[in-house]
């Protein structure tokens, strides 16, 4: 070649943060918990000052990991940016899946929208929820963070034999939430 040509500049780097296009699928029976985990938050990006301030932030190539079932850890560039240069240009990735198992907690039956001088009393006073969890999970669970509720207003002025009750709250780790029954047997106190 008679010529080279180089692109040079004396500003510092700038520090831009990493986002991941990559999408993930665990085998049945697991499930991915948290987030992609990266040693890296962010990486610096080297350019003209033009260039540098057109850029907000860095991605990885696209990626499709599927059936994963143990911790996996791959190592992925970064996509290329016109007349940048990116250091590191490429990240190890973590993506930590979990065996997920089913799993049941007896919660109380909270009530709703009684009148006053009125109590709303349900029978059974617990009843029995079924979800699945990852397994590192289960003893994380907080058996408060369920709430059942009977409404009052669901009995027909206590002209009905039940009273459907709902699940309104789950704790953010469960998933597939289910009420064992669907109704309560009650009875109304003046």
């Amino acid at each position: 070649p008679d010529s080279i040509n180089l692109i040079t500049t004396t500003r510092p780097g700038d520090r831009l943060p990493i986002f991941f296009d990559i999408s993930t699928a665990t085998e049945p029976q697991y499930i991915a918990y948290g987030a992609i985990e990266c040693k890296y938050d962010s990486v610096t990006v080297y350019s003209s000052s033009s260039a540098l301030d057109s850029i907000a932030s860095v991605y990885t190539i696209n990626q499709d990991v599927r059936d994963v079932k143990d911790t996996l850890k791959i190592t992925t560039k970064l996509k290329p940016i016109a007349n940048a240069k990116v250091v590191p240009s490429e990240v190890e990735l973590a993506i930590y899946p979990d065996i997920m198992i089913e799993a049941t907690a007896m919660v109380p039956v909270q009530t709703n929208n009684v009148p006053e001088r009125s109590v709303l009393r349900v029978f059974p006073s617990h009843v029995q929820v079924q979800y699945i969890v990852g397994a590192s999970q289960y003893n994380r669970i907080d058996m408060n963070e369920f709430m059942v509720v009977a409404d009052y207003e669901n009995t027909d002025k206590g002209t009905s034999k039940h009273c459907p009750i709902r699940l309104i709250k789950a704790p953010k780790e469960v998933r597939s939430p289910l009420l064992v029954v669907s109704q309560v047997d009650y009875l109304i106190e003046q």
